[in-house]
């Protein structure tokens, strides 16, 4: 779970997503974050004990296979099971140990024989008959039965149908079944699941058989997963489904929906052939090809879990129009993630910074540069409201807290890593890398001197400062630049002061200036904490405009006459340069300044984030005449404006808003807009209205986050 601390000036300053601390659900497992600009998957850990990380210490074997037969003889989550699990002897051993949690061991045997076995809170010890040399593989058996303390969930229809599946990332597989329970050792799977009929069962791998009896009526499937496979990617999901069939290069592909949401699932997965091709083209062909590639819906919830081959979709999200950007995410998994795996958890953002890349990526190869441009903006502000409280580098081996590292940190600043990266030495090269590293490592583990080194192979460039800096280091750079036209000596002087703590980043800032109409591009090598920049220009510049491609991850403040503002917010074709040109502008000044944000917000025409960006501006210039436009604006349909104008309005502290505010708070439909709501009441907490309307909501709101949040403020 992400549980933002809602500092005053962030529930205030950004229009961004918040995910508070809830109470445990069936569907804790996975969500999206609240505002649907960032659609990334969070992975939420498992309930039960708190065991994140495998609780044997001692592994002197390695796992080869695992062969779990399951019988669920009632509709619901009790269940018997047998676990023949075969193991490598890495040295000469008398007993093995298991993770493994809660469930009651019936047996234990090798062969024909019956062993003797120890439990703990969280693992099970096996003795052997005898001493078993190195290399020398055993085939342990284990009888088990009960209900699982987490990891398996059961869905009793309430939130649509029922349902029985498995969503255990990162380490709670050992709930369900004994096992090995950490990414590093990857292993074959068999899963035999017999549930009562009419319900199906699908896991990973490829339906080996299935078959039905009518007495009793009993359906038993057989799923093959012959690809090696962590445990967290290991799935059972179990309803009464149907399947939407497709296929791909003679590969089947399938989604299992409940039969009323068949046409909803053809319009959200009706592109996946796309994505298939287009991530086999890029990075490589499609890992499992020779299994399929399924979705499978559960009721309920708003994220998903790439389960190898075998993606777990949120029902909800067939409702969502980025219910197909999260599909894509999940199938980018099958790449990163289930083909090259993480060996060690402290370095996640090999599986979700690359999958919020590649889904990035996808649609670029679509809708062309400005998407890429817009997403990774919105990526960046994600990461930006999160670094105010959560600092840390991506990658810390000293943490041993997998649960916090499901943030925009890893998320969102990892995919900014690759785009970075990708700039750095060039598309030629960063895809020249990209496959040489899936190639290099399929089906295998990985950690990110993997990557690395396979970089720095591909390129001839010496890398060591960039994974430095933004993989090993928490932060960005902060720039405060100021420019002077030294009009004598033809001159432009660029001051940039890197107002971060720490050491300097090095980065090559992109620079685009107009003079005369025409325009000029240049690179400032920023090196140092302080520095200055001197370039030969023919004149002074009408428009500065710094990285208008927006390739560095950055927070970046320039001190400039409004009039360049002005021009800029004018006279730019690009959507990214008006909204940069309406922060601008966010600061007191001339009426034309203000007409100028004002006729952008009101263009129904302009780019969602010109719009956002323009309202807040006016909110931040404090003219009391913004207040109408924006308050008018909450009756737009259209949720991203009625925010942005929320925005406005707490900026603006305008009391007439109070009760505008109070009302979407106690009766908006959606859930994210009583989420802006509230974050818009909090500079007036102490207003009675307010302060109603917020402990109405922290008591009585539907939705456990608008609680949580509206708690949140009236405790700040």
């Amino acid at each position: 779970m992400i549980n933002h601390i809602l500092h005053l000036c962030a529930l205030l300053m950004v229009v961004s997503s918040v995910a508070v601390a809830s109470p445990p659900s069936p569907f804790d497992q996975f969500r999206v974050l609240a505002d649907p600009h960032y659609h990334i998957i969070r992975g939420e850990r498992p309930k039960g004990p708190a065991v994140i990380f495998s609780a044997v210490v001692d592994k002197p074997y390695d796992v080869k296979h695992y062969n779990l037969a399951l019988n669920f003889p009632e509709p619901d989550n009790f269940f018997e099971g047998v676990a023949e699990i075969t193991v490598e002897s890495l040295r000469r051993i008398n007993q093995i140990s298991f993770d493994f949690v809660g469930m009651v061991v019936d047996a234990v045997y090798l062969g024909d024989t019956t062993l003797g076995f120890l439990r703990n809170e969280n693992i099970l010890t096996v003795g052997l008959p005898d001493f078993v040399d190195s290399g020398e593989e055993l085939k342990i058996k284990i009888v088990y039965h009960g209900t699982p303390d987490s990891g398996m969930h059961i869905s009793d229809g309430t939130n649509g149908y029922f349902s029985i599946f498995t969503l255990v990332e990162p380490e709670g597989a050992r709930y369900w079944f004994p096992c090995f329970d950490a990414p590093s050792d990857k292993a074959l799977s068999d899963l035999t699941i017999t549930v009562p009929a009419p319900l199906t069962a699908v896991s990973n791998g490829a339906l080996i058989s299935s078959s039905q009896s009518l007495i009793p009526d009993i359906h038993t499937l057989h799923w093959r997963e012959s690809h090696p496979i962590a445990t967290y990617l290991i799935s059972v999901t179990i309803a009464d489904y149907i399947v939407v069939e497709d296929e791909w290069n003679g590969m089947p592909l399938q989604y299992f929906v409940v039969d009323e949401d068949r046409e909803k699932a053809t319009k959200t997965f009706g592109r996946t052939a796309q994505m298939l091709e287009f991530f086999s083209k890029s990075i490589a062909p499609y890992p499992f090809i020779d299994e399929k590639y399924a979705i499978v819906v559960i009721p309920g919830g708003g994220g998903a879990m790439e389960h190898t081959t075998a993606t777990t979709f949120g029902r909800g999200l067939l409702d969502l129009s980025y219910g197909e950007a999260v599909a894509v995410h999940e199938l980018a998994h099958h790449w990163w993630g289930d083909d090259l795996t993480l060996t060690d958890w402290n370095h996640l953002w090999l599986n979700e910074g690359f999958a919020s890349y590649f889904d990035v990526l996808w649609y670029e190869s679509i809708e062309g540069s400005s998407k890429l441009l817009e997403r990774m903006e919105k990526y960046r502000r994600d990461y930006l409201f999160e670094s105010r409280e959560n600092n840390v580098p991506i990658v810390n081996s000293k943490n041993s807290d997998y649960n916090s590292l499901f943030n925009a940190i890893t998320y969102e600043k990892g995919a900014w890593v690759l785009h970075m990266l990708r700039r750095h030495l060039g598309d030629d090269l960063f895809w020249k890398g990209i496959q040489d590293y899936e190639k290099a490592y399929r089906y295998g583990g990985v950690l990110t001197d993997d990557l690395q080194n396979i970089m720095e192979r591909v390129s001839g460039k010496n890398l060591y400062q960039f994974f430095r800096q933004w993989i090993y280091t928490a932060g960005h750079p902060r720039l405060d630049v100021d420019f002077e036209y030294i009009r004598a000596e033809k001159t432009g002087v660029f001051n940039v002061t890197q107002i971060q703590d720490g050491d300097a980043y090095e980065v090559d800032l992109p620079v685009r200036v107009k003079i005369g109409g025409k325009w000029q591009e240049m690179a400032l090598p920023i090196l140092e904490k302080n520095q200055n920049m001197y370039v030969s220009l023919e004149s002074e510049p009408e428009i500065i405009r710094f990285d208008p491609e927006n390739w560095v991850l950055k927070e970046l403040t320039f001190r400039q006459p409004e009039v360049r503002w002005i021009t800029q917010l004018a006279e730019s074709e690009d959507w990214y340069g008006r909204m940069d040109a309406a922060r601008g502008l966010g600061v007191s000044g001339s009426e034309e300044g203000f007409q100028a944000l004002l006729s952008r917000f009101q263009d129904l025409n302009e780019h969602q984030l010109v719009r956002e960006a323009a309202a807040e501006a006016l909110g931040k210039r404090g003219d009391s005449r913004a207040f109408q436009p924006l308050a008018d604006s909450l009756g737009q349909k259209e949720y991203w404006v009625r925010v942005a104008a929320i925005a406005g309005l707490s900026y603006l502290m305008d009391e007439r808003a109070i009760p505008l505010m109070a009302d979407i708070l106690r009766d908006d439909e959606s859930a994210w807009m009583r989420m802006a709501a509230a974050r818009g009441l909090l500079p007036f907490k102490k207003n009675p209205v307010a302060r109603a309307a917020l402990e109405h909501a922290a008591e009585k709101d539907e939705s456990r986050e608008v609680r949580a949040l509206a708690r949140k403020i009236l405790d700040s």
